[in-house]
């Protein structure tokens, strides 16, 4: 939560990425058991710690569920989470999602916007997404992999989710998770190779759109 407040972000959405982000990781098991080896901690201590890491964990998934209702409680002093006159991501219906605010993401954006689509926008960088918020862009910092930030922006009753993000890794899993939720979603994916088109149809994407073949063709249009 202290991180979300210095990066910038409304203190309601700071406090539900705390609620995320406050279980211990996985990797601290590691960092415990080198710590035991070297006798920095006793094996009392050790097993409390486990007991504390496995216990955080455990509830984390109910804290991610409850983070919005928590947050909403927050609201003296913590701002709008969009700009005045635009509604919550997860109040919208029938609305766009788009999945990246690079070059693509923002002509998508702007496209909508002229086309009077309602739309949201899912983006990683923080500073990105200070700077549009402040400009009055319905826009979001998470990551879409994962189920709760897709749940916030509204894919349950989005019409479309457009992924235009560079990582193929990403995008297959985005795709997963977003059909899972939302099995008549019409997801539009952008990939970089023809070899990705198959295996993004069987995951649930509608349609896809490779850079190597579209590339090709508009090279030899121009030839």
């Amino acid at each position: 939560t202290a991180a979300g407040l210095i990066i910038g972000y409304p203190l309601r959405v700071a406090a539900q990425s705390g609620l995320g982000l406050g279980q211990v990781g996985e990797f601290s098991f590691v960092l415990a058991g080198v710590g035991l080896s070297s006798g920095l901690i006793a094996a009392e201590e050790y097993q409390i710690f486990l007991a504390a890491s496995i216990l955080t964990m455990a509830v984390t998934p109910l804290l991610i569920a409850a983070g919005p209702k928590f947050a909403s409680l927050l609201h003296w002093g913590a701002g709008p989470l969009l700009p005045e006159g635009q509604k919550e991501p997860e109040e919208l219906e029938d609305h766009l999602i788009i999945v990246g605010y690079g070059v693509g993401g923002r002509h998508l954006a702007r496209a909508a916007r002229m086309a009077n689509v309602r739309y949201v926008v899912v983006e990683m960088n923080p500073d990105t997404v200070r700077q549009e918020k402040a400009k009055g862009e319905p826009i979001f910092y998470g990551d879409a992999a994962h189920n709760a930030v897709l749940e916030h922006a509204g894919v349950r009753k989005a019409r479309i989710l457009a992924l235009v993000i560079a990582d193929p890794a990403a995008i297959r899993h985005i795709t997963d998770t977003a059909h899972r939720l939302n099995p008549g979603l019409h997801i539009v994916a952008r990939t970089r190779f023809v070899s990705e088109i198959e295996p993004l149809r069987e995951l649930g994407a509608r349609e896809i759109i490779p850079e190597e073949f579209e590339t090709s063709v508009s090279i030899f249009s121009r030839v």
